[in-house]
């Protein structure tokens, strides 16, 4: 039987793709993965966190975190008529250097330190671990006059070296925290963060 060229070519082109996607994978240990989406837990997949036309579903958002350090690069939604599809854009953390690297092009803002920001989701690629990040509410850049505002969006990666992957996975985890600090839901991020109310003062009595 004859093998038509065409499919032959196919099937070693979507046979060369599964490879690559599990090498992309395999660098990072399953431990290493179980405990990174338990502790920064990542939404249940929903439009709501792709596209600014479709609101978010509180009962399917989990994990948040809260920007230890500032100066994350950050984008609004792309803008057609209405505000549409989410712009995720990537900033890479070598944790060994401490170096960040994002793609070309005009940053619409930086995320302030402080900032509490959804965890949208989680993805994996070589030694890179990335979080997508989703504002909760609409905001704007700092000095306003945006006439379209959105949430604000960013996917934050965490390069790692070989040894450190391949450690105990509680160092990964750490390294992550010194950037951004998890919680388990938005609401307990906001509670956080929220300053003590004192307590009135009564005079004792004599």
């Amino acid at each position: 039987m004859k093998i038509n060229p065409c499919k032959r070519a196919f099937g070693v082109t979507l046979l060369a793709a599964l490879c690559v996607a599990q090498v992309a994978h395999a660098k990072i240990p399953a431990s290493v993965r179980t405990m990174v989406e338990n502790i920064f837990a990542p939404a249940l997949p929903h439009r709501g966190l792709t596209t600014a036309q479709e609101p978010l579903q509180p009962n399917l958002l989990h994990g948040a975190v809260r920007l230890l350090l500032g100066a994350i690069p950050a984008e609004k939604a792309d803008w057609y008529i209405t505000n549409t599809k989410y712009d995720y854009r990537p900033t890479v953390i070598d944790v060994a250097t401490e170096e960040q690297t994002t793609r070309r092009g005009h940053v619409y803002t930086y995320l302030d330190r402080g900032q509490i920001m959804i965890i949208s989701a989680v993805e994996y690629s070589g030694s890179t671990i990335y979080l997508k990040l989703l504002s909760p509410d609409a905001m704007q850049r700092s000095g306003g006059g945006e006439a379209h505002p959105s949430r604000l969006a960013a996917m934050v990666g965490f390069k790692f070296s070989d040894a450190l992957l391949n450690g105990p996975a509680d160092a990964v985890i750490t390294a992550m925290q010194k950037w951004l600090e998890p919680f388990a839901s938005i609401e307990s991020a906001f509670a956080a963060t929220m300053p003590a109310k004192k307590l009135p003062q009564h005079p004792r009595k004599k």
